[in-house]
């Protein structure tokens, strides 16, 4: 079986971008068919990130809808994961991790649970009482955006590229990040949740978890 490429989108739209643990991070992972991109322009994307020729350049104002869509289009890799910049994947496995899972349950949409992160250096795990890997469905998929805030963004979740262009592609630019997840949960041929943990979202005053819409 042929090992799926992934794109991982960093998005720069200001030149707050975080910790250096992301960075870190990335580059540690021991996945060989993968790319990663800075999205943001050359006055966002922090210096230090831009001269290292392991990182592409994607030329961007903004990831709505539209914009993503077309991005991505220029991509060839089979998925696509968001990584915010100030976050970070947990072990050098953890893109392995995902892709292995893909594979293995014919994946196009794997959205895990969060490791938590706080400012004193505390971490919250998720609560672990759901089953290892839970089929999402047109039954489901509201209550699961609701009970877990891992669910209610973008960064974090393994998508198939050919699923993205055709949410983006049939919704409006305004539309929010929960219309997006809620779009992928819908027309996902085989999406499934996790309680499997790569991810790790670093709580902060200006990067917390959104409420529901």
């Amino acid at each position: 079986m042929n090992e799926p490429t992934i794109a991982i989108l960093v998005p720069f739209m200001d030149s707050n971008y975080g910790p250096a643990a992301c960075f870190t991070s990335l580059l540690k992972q021991d996945y060989p068919h993968l790319t990663i991109y800075l999205v943001g322009t050359s006055a966002t994307i922090p210096v230090t990130w831009n001269r290292d020729n392991r990182f592409q350049h994607l030329e961007s104002s903004s990831l709505l809808p539209q914009k993503l869509g077309f991005l991505i289009q220029q991509l060839d890799e089979d998925f696509i994961l968001l990584v915010d910049p100030h976050d970070q994947l947990d072990q050098s496995t953890s893109l392995s991790e995902l892709i292995n899972l893909a594979q293995q349950q014919n994946c196009d949409l794997i959205m895990p649970n969060f490791v938590k992160l706080q400012p004193d250096g505390t971490y919250i795990f998720p609560n672990l009482w759901r089953k290892p890997e839970e089929l999402i469905t047109h039954n489901n998929y509201h209550f699961l955006i609701k009970s877990i805030q891992a669910m209610r963004v973008l960064p974090g979740s393994l998508i198939k590229r050919s699923l993205l262009i055709q949410v983006c592609a049939n919704l409006p630019e305004t539309a929010s990040s929960q219309t997006i997840i809620r779009q992928l949960c819908c027309q996902a041929r085989h999406g499934i949740y996790t309680h499997r943990h790569p991810y790790i979202w670093h709580l902060l005053s200006n990067h917390s978890l959104p409420a529901f819409e």
